[in-house]
């Protein structure tokens, strides 16, 4: 019988094959948040934020594109036609428009290609594709993809209405922004939450939950 050498990174991309540490014993309860949640949390790995009703897509992007700053890590956004991309709601969040390379590209293809000229280059330790529709990566793109941004110790994060189909993603995040169940703050402003559910994360196994308190403008 002929054989086929599959490499590892191939393997781990698809999910049939994971590090031993990754495999979470059965019977436990759900993780908690974990401790260093932020760029290191991501780096070398294909991520996916879906949004969830009330998206907060972009918040938990911005917030991942500032730690990896605060790291000296290059990061690009890579905006495709159709993309929510606005720079003035990036500045807000902290981000450093000085130190973020970002590229218009007239459609998805030419999204992807950027996205693979830059993880290929090593140079950027962050990359974020935006607009990315629910059939926009085909296997080959998704192994491709995620197999640079483990070689080069890259973050890839997809942001998503809908999940990619037959997804290869290492951890899908459902992201949500709603009203938060504690009073208002001193001065009468209405609190909000944001954050995700972490649905899919091959490296735990189990879903888990972070989220963040911000304070609402006046009105809501």
């Amino acid at each position: 019988m002929a054989s086929h050498a599959v490499s590892l990174d191939q393997l781990l991309a698809s999910g049939r094959v994971r590090y031993g540490g990754s495999v979470q014993p059965r019977g436990r309860g759900s993780l908690r948040t974990p401790s260093n949640w932020g760029y290191a949390e991501v780096a070398g790995r294909f991520v996916e934020l879906c949004a969830g009703g009330s998206s907060a897509n972009l918040t938990v992007a911005a917030g991942l594109v500032q730690d990896a700053q605060r790291q000296r890590e290059p990061s690009a956004w890579i905006c495709p036609a159709g993309s929510s991309f606005h720079a003035p709601d990036l500045a807000d969040s902290g981000v450093d428009l000085d130190a973020l390379a970002v590229v218009r590209a007239p459609d998805m293809p030419v999204a992807l290609r950027a996205a693979d000229e830059l993880l290929r280059s090593g140079a950027f330790g962050m990359l974020v594709l935006d607009g990315v529709e629910s059939r926009s990566l085909s296997m080959a793109a998704q192994v491709r993809l995620a197999n640079l941004a483990q070689q080069h110790d890259a973050a890839f994060l997809c942001l998503c209405r809908e999940p990619v189909v037959g997804s290869l993603a290492s951890l899908r995040l459902q992201t949500f922004f709603r009203r938060a169940s504690s009073p208002p703050g001193e001065d009468g402003h209405p609190l909000f939450e944001y954050g995700f559910e972490a649905v899919k994360d091959r490296r735990r196994g189990r879903r888990w939950t972070w989220t963040e308190t911000c304070v609402g403008p006046p009105g809501m």
